[in-house]
């Protein structure tokens, strides 16, 4: 089916990944987090559903983090337990990366879906650094729109990607 919504979860690639997170050990899920957000660039951004899947799990565990529930739910899901804080800042930058490709905001077919998976990332990004005890962040390692997202011309034409 591919993608059918602007969250973290709602494409087949990142709802595969939780699933494969639900069925390992718990103190495993770290290790996979921490393997995931230390690919380089290129390949975070061609696996940039997984890349904002591991993002949204690890925000979950931020003062304030949403929890994400999607509604297929693994029949063994077990919680993971707490991730070490320096997680939140390779989350933060995978994030940044995602956000900032130009090839991947011009994939959506809905302008508003486009602008809505933005603002989802940028909420997540906010999540993440808020409440990360990492130094503060280098320049250009921000979301690189302001809040206000506006459409390019191409993204109101351009397919989506799956």
């Amino acid at each position: 089916m591919g993608c059918w919504g602007p969250g973290p979860f709602d494409n087949d690639l990142a709802g595969d990944f939780q699933l494969f997170l639900s069925e390992m050990e718990p103190t495993e899920r770290e290790v996979r987090l921490r393997l995931m957000l230390s690919r380089p660039a290129d390949h975070l951004l061609q696996d940039w559903e997984e890349s904002v899947a591991a993002a949204a799990v690890i925000a979950e565990q931020c003062p304030g983090g949403e929890r994400f529930s999607p509604p297929w739910r693994p029949p063994r899901y077990r919680p993971t337990p707490p991730l070490p804080l320096d997680l939140r800042p390779r989350a933060a930058a995978a994030l940044v990366l995602v956000y900032n490709s130009e090839a991947l905001a011009c994939g959506w077919l809905n302008p508003r879906d486009r602008d809505k998976w933005r603002t989802n990332l940028a909420q997540l990004h906010e999540t993440l650094t808020e409440h990360s005890d990492a130094p503060q962040q280098q320049p250009g390692t921000h979301l690189g729109v302001s809040p206000q997202l506006t459409p390019s011309a191409a993204s109101v034409t351009s397919p989506r990607r799956r």
